[in-house]
């Protein structure tokens, strides 16, 4: 869109041309659909009869409601499914007998089950089921429920399959008429709209908010309606569940997203989610203080059985070839079925590619969760294996898989052989994903403020994300964190552990920034919070570099690497993935593109790599525990401090070549200097000088002795490997007397003249 028409729309929206220019970019061009969009408004929802089968499930409900028949309400055990249940409840109590049911994870699987059927029947003896977020894969269940005189009607938003339960269904994908992306909650609060009015529902849109925000589900269309309107809710009259569960944060979608929905989602991915409706249906004080605090205990027994997955998962993904990968899918027998698709999410990310976790149970299948990347949809590629499959269901980046382990093998394959005819391997990498570039200038706080419009942000309505160009920037590090900071006037850029990224950087970089505005010790200012760094222009001092390797000083086995020329290299890397080179310095690096041209388009990271993803990429000054194990070689370009380390990269890469005959910098500590350093560092103790920082040693200790920061970290490294020197609990440096002989530090064998 040209220049004059970016003027006259942002006018029409009395907006600046930068959000405007931001908005075109996402497709907002149509100016009364971008006004409803930046103000959305409850009277722009739609009749929920537009549903298809509602018109026959609200009569079915009201008929049930004047015959006083008995309903159950049966739902999914995560933070959509009990926010569906508990709308119902909301509604329905008072009215006719309602209960409803949750199934267990491990005990009754997901969704209607011949172990829940038996449950209800034996418990609640209902006339009438009504199933929410869940339900539209369950023929035989439905069958089996009408067998023994009950009616069902279901009520979800996944995928339908073929064949469709005998029954009264409220699905909006089975028709996908005017907007069908609701969460099982939007669902149930349209039926609720049918069964009573709009202002009826508006009560209930902070539990809908919740739910859609938790379950990813578009944040577009009527979505944002009710999540817009329903953190409103939650912030000017919290229900008291929520505000308990709130705490002291303060309600946005980020909050919803990762710190109420995992505590909700807790106890069903680990226990019984059935106690946990009592968060919306409750007003009992003590029993929803204790509520929520046992949600907090159960949510850090969830976070540390996830990151055991999620370690054990890594493990295995250590020496496979990504180049022939298409898809990971793991299996374990012990890992728990709640917290797998947690899990297979955080692969996803971090790999690129489609993640299937899968454990076993009691009955011998193999049950797991899928999340997807956005060009693979995984709902489709199950549909396509379904022959192997005992049962799926899901959406197009997330699903539900239950398989036998004599087809796993054959699934693995045909999965993977799918995705390689199917998928270009570029799809896998790491890609930009900003919306624009972001110009630092004086206005930026305005913009920052005017980007509050676009929230509620999350999942079909992200957070934006612009790219700031970082030629001339020196980063400041936050006290002796791993954080930096680079501030002007009313805007600063923060990069939470990003030390090893880019603090030490003189040369260029991209990064991928969000933006929001911030208020400290009143002072309201713009805040750039770094995504993702990109190496642009390499440009790290000889100094700096020595800095970053001398931990290598501290290994002891020796290596013997054999070298390779330049043209077998090129031989070897033949695709997008598995090759690493490793250098040392800027003169290094320089070298390499010397002789090795094609690099310059390779991934460049200093001290960590920008990704895990083992993407050909060239690292400078690795830092201490790089693990090299997801690159299938390892080429080293350029001569470390101490050829030593050449044997911590063969431990983890079963490939590693010298791109030329290498030789370690020879280092030579005296021990006078030792001795130096150690007695001043005593003295300044002695005095009661306070050190709690490497570098506030060595800023006294460098008054009296002639050293620089290179000699001083090398001696403060052997002086911490004797022991000598520690810092204790409280940050503060501590010395022991204790004779030691040196020969026992690594460092001080590998500094001798």
């Amino acid at each position: 869109m040209s220049e004059i028409d970016v003027r006259e729309y942002s006018k029409q929206l009395n907006i600046s041309q930068r959000f405007g220019s931001l908005l075109l970019a996402r497709g907002l061009d149509d100016v009364e659909e971008a006004k409803k969009y930046l103000h959305p408004s409850i009277r722009d929802m739609q009749d929920p009869f537009e549903i298809k089968g509602m018109r026959e499930a609200v009569a079915r409900i009201k008929k049930a409601i004047e015959n006083q028949e008995k309903i159950l309400v049966f739902g999914d055990y995560d933070c959509d499914g009990i926010s569906a249940i508990s709308i119902l409840m909301l509604y329905l109590q008072g009215k006719t007998p309602v209960d409803y049911y949750i199934p267990n994870r491990n005990v009754d699987g997901y969704g209607l089950s011949s172990t829940a059927i038996d449950s209800i029947l034996t418990s609640s003896k209902p006339s009438l089921v009504i199933t929410v977020d869940c339900g539209i894969t369950s023929v035989a269940e439905a069958k089996y429920l009408k067998e023994h005189g009950i009616d069902i009607i279901v009520t979800d938003h996944h995928e339908p399959q073929d064949v469709l339960p005998d029954c009264i269904i409220v699905d909006p994908k089975i028709e996908k008429k005017g907007f069908y992306d609701y969460c099982g909650a939007g669902v149930a609060l349209k039926l609720v709209e049918g069964l009573s009015s709009r202002d009826e529902v508006i009560q209930y849109f902070d539990i809908c908010a919740l739910a859609t925000i938790a379950d990813l589900v578009p944040l577009t269309g009527e979505n944002r309606i009710i999540a817009y309107y329903g953190l409103r809710q939650i912030k000017e009259r919290p229900r008291l569940g929520i505000k308990y569960l709130l705490g002291e944060e303060k309600i946005s979608s980020y909050v919803v997203m990762f710190r109420l929905a995992p505590r909700i989602n807790s106890a069903g991915r680990l226990d019984s989610a059935m106690k946990v409706v009592d968060l919306f249906i409750s007003k009992d004080p003590i029993l929803l203080r204790l509520l929520v605090e046992e949600l907090g205990d159960v949510n850090a027994r969830r976070q540390a059985i996830c990151e055991q997955v999620v370690s054990e998962a890594m493990e295995m993904l250590k020496n496979i070839n990504f180049n022939k990968t298409r898809i990971i899918i793991l299996e374990k027998d012990d890992w728990e079925a709640g917290v797998i698709g947690i899990a297979a999410s955080r692969i996803m990310e971090v790999f690129r590619r489609p993640t299937i976790l899968l454990a076993k149970k009691e009955d011998g299948l193999l049950r797991g969760s899928s999340r997807s990347i956005k060009s693979v949809n995984i709902f489709d590629l199950l549909t396509r294996l379904q022959d192997l499959l005992a049962a799926y269901g899901g959406h197009a980046q997330a699903a539900g898989v239950t398989i036998a382990p004599e087809n796993l093998d054959e699934f693995k394959q045909r999965a993977n052989d799918i995705l390689l005819a199917e998928h270009d391997d570029s799809e896998f990498l790491v890609k930009e994903s900003y919306d624009t570039d972001l110009e630092l200038d004086d206005t930026l706080l305005t913009f920052s403020e005017e980007l509050e419009l676009l929230e509620p942000t999350g999942f079909g309505n992200p957070k934006p994300v612009f790219r700031v160009i970082a030629d001339d920037f020196k980063f400041d590090r936050i006290g002796f964190s791993n954080h930096i900071k680079y501030a002007k006037g009313d805007y600063e850029i923060i990069g939470f552990n990003c030390l090893n990224k880019i603090g030490s950087l003189e040369g260029g970089a991209e990064l991928e920034v969000t933006l929001s505005n911030n208020i400290y010790q009143n002072r309201e200012y713009a805040q750039c919070t770094i995504k993702t760094v990109r190496v642009t222009k390499v440009n790290i001092e000889d100094g700096n570099a020595q800095l970053l390797n001398i931990h290598q000083l501290g290994v002891a086995q020796k290596a013997n690497i054999p070298v390779i020329s330049v043209n077998a290299v090129k031989e070897k890397i033949n695709a997008n993935y598995g090759n690493l080179f490793v250098c040392f310095s800027q003169g290094d690096y320089k070298n390499l593109l010397m002789l090795f041209p094609e690099a310059k388009n390779y991934n460049v990271s200093i001290g960590e790599l920008m990704t895990l993803n083992p993407e050909n990429s060239i690292l400078i000054c690795p830092k201490a525990d790089m693990d090299f194990s997801y690159f299938e070689r390892v080429i080293i370009a350029g001569n470390p401090i101490s050829t030593n380390y050449f044997s911590t990269i063969q431990k983890t890469c079963k490939e590693v070549y010298a791109l030329d005959d290498y030789k370690g910098q020879k280092i030579v500590i005296l021990d006078s200097t030792i001795n130096a350093v150690f007695f001043e560092i005593k003295k300044l103790l002695t005095r009661g000088m306070r050190l709690n920082s490497l570098y506030s040693i060595y800023t006294n200790v460098k008054r009296s002795v002639n050293i620089s920061i290179f000699t001083f970290q090398i001696i403060y490294q052997i002086l911490t490997e004797l022991g000598i020197i520690t810092f204790n609990d409280k940050g503060r440096l501590e010395i022991s007397y204790d004779r030691k002989d040196r020969n026992s530090s690594i460092t001080y064998q590998n500094t001798r003249p």
